[in-house]
């Protein structure tokens, strides 16, 4: 609709000089307040302080000391990739009674079990989001749940609460991502579990 009715008339309804001035005014109107935004030297500028400052100071951690902690998080990417099969999702409850209110936290608690990993070698999240015609999580929110305790037959049990803060039908589930404050990005391991 925008195009047929507003773009493409302004296009071709032309003065008396044969120039589309409508056009010509808006394209003027875009250029003064999109070019600051949209243009290579803001592009460049925030690479360099997005991804590249970040890269050589992340170098610089990872060599100094002789390399000692490249070699710490090579050794634990080969323990988490190692043992990443043995992770196992038990149990997921939610406090949900089907009367919930947009607003309302609902308590979520899950049981795993890490298999030769520890809690502080995962994030375990909820992620949850509103089902679409196929019962899917189409545009899921993750909320980090935070370890309560260890059970004695080994497995650990995970507490938190996630938000209803649109009506509609919700969807729940669990995901286990490996995590390390020395890990740059969880989701480079290409490791995952969901229940």
């Amino acid at each position: 609709d925008i195009l047929e009715r507003e773009v493409i008339p302004l296009f071709y309804s032309r003065s008396r000089d044969g120039l589309p001035r409508g056009w010509i005014r808006t394209m003027k109107q875009s250029m003064r307040s999109l070019c600051h935004v949209f243009n290579t030297d803001r592009l460049v500028k925030q690479y360099v302080n997005d991804f590249y400052l970040p890269a050589v100071a992340e170098f610089e951690r990872l060599s100094c000391d002789g390399s000692a902690r490249a070699r710490e998080l090579a050794s634990w990417k080969r323990k988490a990739r190692d043992s990443w099969n043995g992770i196992e999702i038990l149990d997921l409850r939610a406090d949900i009674d089907g009367n919930e209110r947009v607003g309302a936290m609902v308590p979520v608690e899950a049981v795993l079990r890490l298999g030769g990993l520890v809690p502080d070698d995962v994030t375990v999240e909820a992620f949850y989001g509103l089902l679409d015609e196929k019962r899917l999580i189409r545009r899921g929110c993750p909320v980090e749940l935070r370890p309560v305790h260890r059970n004695e037959d080994g497995t650990h049990v995970y507490r938190g609460e996630v938000g209803c803060v649109d009506s509609g039908k919700y969807g729940l589930t669990i995901r286990v991502i490996p995590s390390r404050k020395i890990l740059s990005n969880p989701f480079q391991l290409n490791l995952i579990t969901w229940l």
